[in-house]
């Protein structure tokens, strides 16, 4: 079925059928990977990137979802090796925080947040810096939902960081997240996961206990 799948999408024009054959593609390596091995499911990794980096919107925001579908899979884990690409993937994710789709960003933070978990060692702190300051100008009351998930990625990249980094990613975020704190409109779990945020900074040493309180 792998084969078949990687076959037909490099043959494919047709848009629609593109999104749901790289869905196809990247249940199957997540379902799979163990038994098909490194070496078989590593073939999807260049059509991945390559359809990252289409024109074709809903073709990129296809694309993503399927990445996300793979590194969210315990099966692919250790087997569906990423880190010849790494850098390419995290570079288009970083940029598509920046554009105007809702589904697209909201792909890329949910996918860049299962790669930080998947493959944490291809993350180097420029890249880190780069994606946190993207998803910290998410972060306010604008839309909640993406406000949420730029949170929670940045939770996963402070606890992940150097307590260097973990630094400049609360001073990037921490005036949004107190000036959403301050609204009315934010409660259960964008509000757990902000106070998670702060307490992955303060667990970094990132900011004080005190200090966080006082900005309160």
């Amino acid at each position: 079925m792998l084969d078949g799948t990687i076959a037909a999408l490099k043959g494919e024009s047709d848009r629609h059928v593109k999104t749901h054959g790289l869905a196809a593609l990247g249940a199957t390596v997540a379902a799979a990977a163990h038994t098909l091995g490194s070496s078989r499911v590593g073939d999807a990794l260049p059509l991945f990137v390559a359809s990252v980096q289409n024109a074709l919107l809903d073709v990129r925001v296809a694309a993503v979802s399927a990445l996300g579908t793979v590194f969210s899979a315990p099966a692919a884990a250790g087997v569906f090796d990423v880190s010849a690409a790494a850098s390419v993937l995290q570079d288009e994710l970083t940029g598509f925080l920046r554009k105007s789709d809702r589904a697209l960003v909201a792909a890329a933070l949910t996918t860049t947040k299962a790669m930080v978990a998947f493959a944490p060692a291809t993350f180097n702190d420029s890249t880190v810096v780069a994606l946190g300051t993207e998803a910290a100008a998410l972060v306010s009351e604008a839309d909640l939902g993406l406000a949420t998930l730029a949170a929670d990625l940045l939770v996963a990249l402070v606890d992940g960081a150097s307590a260097q980094v973990a630094v400049q990613l609360y001073r990037l975020v921490s005036q949004p997240v107190m000036a959403l704190l301050s609204t009315a409109v934010v409660q259960g779990a964008s509000l757990q996961v902000l106070v998670q945020l702060l307490e992955a900074a303060v667990a970094k040493s990132a900011v004080g206990v005190d200090a966080v309180v006082d900005a309160l």
